[in-house]
């Protein structure tokens, strides 16, 4: 059985008077019974995922395949405000708390004037995204709306979850957003790294990281050479194969069985990134097979 995230897994039943629950991954999950069709909710992770159906001390399982849908935005809060002249702190009690720990905070707007700037606070007054002319002013004047990590803003107990104030802008809404797509395959093939050689297909002009936005995760796809028992991965800039600017980039250890690697970038990595000649993937003991984005 094969069905999409968001949607509900629609099936025929015999003896549903009997059903006493439905679990998702062993978790209680939505369902309704309508005569004889039970529809399920199936969450929103992609992937083979097991339905338990339950009836007093009898369960059976099935396992259905959730494929990804793309993008899902939902919006928290849509009423206007006019950011004009720095004159006023909105403090907005958003509420995030629905949102998948992975989703991103999507702050849609209309410029007023040719060079909009904000800058947007967590709920404790401390500064998150500098779109003043002193940070990425250019950014903002460029796009109609900001993505920024939920991580971001995860404070709401004095009463307000973000807060923004800036010039020449009117904030139309608030959302989460999560991508569930799969992610797309950048490069392929088989690269060992051992000895800190360096992967340079994604360096020197070979990809666009103009192209690429803060929040948008890299998934690296590995095995740990044989015999080894630690491995690990650098992501550097092709500039004298220099570091990212975010520590956490210099090395990521790995151990026999591991197979992959995440890392979200954010806007100092890209924009090093595209300073400094595109990516190159160093380190040691493990062959790398497959990078992709989304």
């Amino acid at each position: 059985e094969t069905t999409t995230v968001g949607e509900l897994m629609k099936a025929s039943v015999v003896n549903g008077s009997g059903l006493t629950n439905v679990l998702l991954n062993g978790d209680d999950t939505q369902y309704l019974l309508v005569g004889t069709v039970l529809y399920v909710a199936v969450g929103v992770n992609p992937g083979d995922n097991v339905i338990t159906l339950v009836s007093g001390e009898s369960k059976v399982d099935y396992t259905i395949k959730v494929v990804a849908s793309g993008m899902v935005e939902t919006i928290l809060y849509n009423t206007p405000i006019e950011l004009a002249g720095w004159s006023a702190n909105y403090e907005l009690n958003v509420d995030f708390s629905g949102a998948p720990a992975d989703a991103t905070v999507r702050i849609r707007y209309t410029k007023t004037k040719d060079a909009p700037q904000f800058k947007a606070f967590n709920g404790h007054w401390e500064l998150q995204y500098d779109g003043s002319e002193d940070g990425y002013a250019a950014d903002v004047a460029a796009a109609d709306y900001i993505d920024l990590p939920l991580s971001m803003f995860p404070y709401s107990d004095w009463g307000y979850s973000i807060i923004l104030q800036g010039d020449g802008m009117i904030v139309s809404s608030i959302s989460w957003v999560k991508d569930y797509s799969a992610p797309v395959a950048i490069w392929e093939g088989s690269f060992n790294n051992a000895g800190w050689a360096g992967n340079q297909a994604l360096a020197y002009g070979a990809f666009d990281w103009s192209s690429v936005k803060a929040g948008q995760t890299l998934y690296f796809t590995f095995t740990v050479n044989e015999g080894k028992d630690w491995a690990c991965i650098s992501l550097r800039h092709g500039e004298g194969w220099g570091n990212l600017p975010t520590p956490e980039t210099a090395q990521f250890d790995f151990g026999p069985g591991d197979i992959t690697l995440q890392y979200t970038l954010n806007q100092a990595d890209i924009d090093d990134l595209i300073a400094n000649n595109g990516l190159v993937v160093t380190g040691d003991n493990l062959t790398l097979t497959k990078i992709a984005l989304k």
